[in-house]
């Protein structure tokens, strides 16, 4: 069954789980003009998350400590085997 949500940022296109069709008490109910109220209903499980919501949900950990020292990267790094024309 596909459905229409809105909400006061706007309108979006939806699918009914068909557990909820299924259900004795909910599915009868379920029909054209119907209104559901949905409750605690994190956006990304509606719509794509936004930047906000990733970020918020990102934790950063800017007190780590180094785990490796530049000196140990840089002496991993391979020359190149050809040298580029133009470059002296």
């Amino acid at each position: 069954m596909k459905i229409t949500i809105r909400d006061p940022k706007g309108t979006v296109k939806a699918s009914v789980h068909h557990k909820a069709i299924d259900h004795p008490e909910i599915g009868i109910h379920l029909k054209v003009g119907s209104v559901i109220i949905l409750q605690d209903v994190f956006g990304s499980d509606i719509g794509g998350p936004t930047d906000d919501l990733v970020r918020l949900s990102i934790p950063i950990d800017t007190n780590k400590p180094p785990t490796r020292s530049v000196d140990d990267i840089l002496s991993k790094l391979i020359p190149p085997l050809h040298k580029p024309q133009g470059t002296g």
